[in-house]
């Protein structure tokens, strides 16, 4: 089965249901929530980190759901699809630590970036750090808001990334 691309005239979507329940739960209270999901890996071994970061970008552009926002329109919240462009992955260097302190800076890092909160209208709803430990050793993570993704949207994010980067190394 073939799936037709979105005609490029049509920018914004109605919610799915249950992204109009991430929605209302979202939205309809002072402070709102952002609730998320990701992906952690510890990458040892010899690792491009261009590369890496270009694959990260190439997964988000080939779905159009990681460049979604959610604008409220007097009719209800529609889904807003922004352009291909990649995706900024913050790039965090620990080797300037002593050794004895990496590894609980970048647990630091990572218990930050469960923190975050997405903002639905704004965007992006999608965060990506690479944080280098040493020379052959990092930690990648990707944050993506529940409105986005679930545990099987992951899963083909996962699949596709490491499919992506090998690709790019052999050019």
């Amino acid at each position: 089965m073939t799936i037709a691309p979105r005609p490029p005239h049509l920018i914004e979507l109605p919610l799915t249901p249950l992204q109009t329940r991430w929605w209302f739960l979202c939205t309809g209270y002072p402070g709102g929530m952002s609730p998320l999901v990701g992906l952690v890996h510890r990458l040892r071994g010899p690792l491009r980190a261009d590369l890496w970061i270009q694959a990260v970008g190439a997964v988000v552009d080939r779905h159009e759901i990681l460049r979604t926002i959610f604008v409220n329109r007097p009719e209800g919240a529609v889904q807003v699809v922004g352009p291909a462009k990649g995706l900024e992955v913050e790039y965090v260097d620990l080797r300037d630590l002593p050794e004895s302190q990496r590894e609980e800076r970048a647990r630091e890092l990572l218990n930050e970036g469960r923190k975050l909160v997405l903002d639905l209208e704004t965007g992006p709803l999608v965060n990506s750090s690479l944080l280098r430990l040493a020379d052959d050793d990092y930690v990648w993570t990707m944050t993506i808001h529940h409105i986005l993704a679930d545990g099987a949207s992951l899963a083909v994010i996962d699949r596709e990334l490491t499919a992506i980067y090998p690709a790019l190394v052999e050019g």
